[in-house]
């Protein structure tokens, strides 16, 4: 072996870990470069047109009226990239790419905070890898050109900050994934949980996260925007599309998708099953305090939304997808449940961007048994780690 040849694999070893994190990088930047130029659904009756009736009107001009059905930040970035002289197609993508690199790094962060591993290059290198790499991920910015990553970038943030003790940041951020996704509202219900459970922070904070949200409609207000109009925006989005269910595995694929029967006593069931849960912690059947406990019981506030409510989409599981991928780093329990869900969500984002075959009941009926089995198995768990300080109590009393 040649001495230049050694220099440069002693130099490799040495920087291993930062040569890794760059190479994941660069695929990830180059497999979402090959998906640029396709053309969704979305993207050819939705986010295009609005990008070229915002510029009809005037780019911030425009964000006067309501332009599509996102809220008021979402328009105004919408607003932006009409400035900028790059195919709409091509913008939108960007902006939703460059969150998936922020979800790739923070969600590594995260977990390896969780894992107490923080310093460890080889978790973070890991974690970063899979979220960034992960299919429908990489199908839902370049691709489809959706938002997706936006939003639970800002949920996991909250999650992080949330399990930190620093409160105010966390319903800051919170605000922020409330400016761009209705669905954030699927990690408030664990986030009541943990205010129950931790008795450490005020209810109250929650207007921190609504005033969060009344700010990112500053440009639309300066507009001429009411000052309701983020609140209107998603009350609207409830009752636009009045369907049971759309191209997602839940419950009601099963049941059939009659959305005037059925509606309301989705919303019902899921908020019993919600309430189920905390009274689970109320009775200290679940405890919160360790990290896997911390991830898996907002993994199962998730799941148990985009499974019983109505009116879910299939990209309404990119947040559980991404939370299941963290807990796999901390126990091999949850690989199983990772792989089904992400394989799901991957067959439907097919079937709606690629036209393929999607048998919707198997795989509804396979996402209903791999939810009940993780919910058996979060309590089942929960109960293990506490049986030795009863037997130990027990003993002590015998004694």
């Amino acid at each position: 072996m040649f001495i230049l040849e050694k220099k440069i694999i002693k130099t490799i070893e040495q920087y291993k870990d930062i040569f890794f994190f760059l190479i994941i990088t660069a695929l990830g930047v180059a497999i979402r470069i090959l998906g640029r130029n396709f053309i969704s659904k979305d993207m050819f009756v939705f986010l295009n047109p609005w990008f070229h009736t915002m510029k009809e009107l005037g780019g911030f001009s425009g964000l006067s009226i309501q332009v599509g059905d996102y809220n008021i930040l979402y328009q105004t970035i919408i607003a932006f990239l009409t400035y900028i002289n790059i195919d709409p197609v091509i913008s939108y993508k960007i902006v939703s790419c460059i969150f998936d690199f922020l979800l790739a790094y923070y969600g590594a962060i995260f977990i390896c905070e969780l894992s107490g591993r923080s310093m460890c290059k080889l978790t973070f290198n890991c974690a970063y890898c899979l979220i960034l790499l992960f299919p429908t991920v990489v199908f839902n910015s370049s691709f489809w050109g959706q938002c997706d990553s936006i939003y639970v970038f800002f949920c996991i943030l909250t999650l992080r900050n949330l399990y930190k003790g620093k409160y105010v940041l966390a319903f800051v951020f919170l605000g922020a994934a409330f400016a761009f996704k209705l669905q954030t509202i699927f990690i408030v219900p664990f986030i009541i949980c943990y205010y129950f459970y931790k008795k450490d922070f005020s209810i109250l904070n929650f207007l921190i996260s609504a005033l969060v949200l009344e700010l990112s409609g500053i440009p639309g207000f300066l507009a001429g925007r009411s000052l309701l109009a983020p609140w209107d925006i998603y009350l609207f989005q409830t009752k636009e599309q009045p369907v049971m269910y759309a191209n997602i595995p839940n419950l009601w694929v099963l049941t059939g998708g009659d959305y005037e029967t059925l509606g309301k006593f989705a919303v019902i069931l899921t908020i019993c099953l919600l309430g189920a849960g905390l009274y689970l912690v109320l009775s200290s059947k679940k405890e919160l305090l360790h990290p896997e406990d911390f991830l898996n019981f907002a993994c199962w506030s998730c799941w148990t939304c985009v499974l019983f409510l109505p009116v879910m989409h299939e990209r309404y599981t990119y947040g559980l997808d991404i939370m299941l991928l963290l807990l796999c780093f901390l126990s091999k329990i949850y690989i199983p449940f990772a792989l089904v869900s992400g394989t799901l969500s991957l067959l439907s984002y097919s079937y709606f961007l690629f036209d393929t075959a999607y048998m919707e009941r198997p795989a509804a009926l396979l996402f209903l048994i791999s939810y009940l089995l993780y919910t058996y198995i979060i309590y089942l768990r929960q109960s293990a780690k506490q049986a030795p300080k009863n037997v130990l109590h027990i003993e002590q009393h015998s004694s």
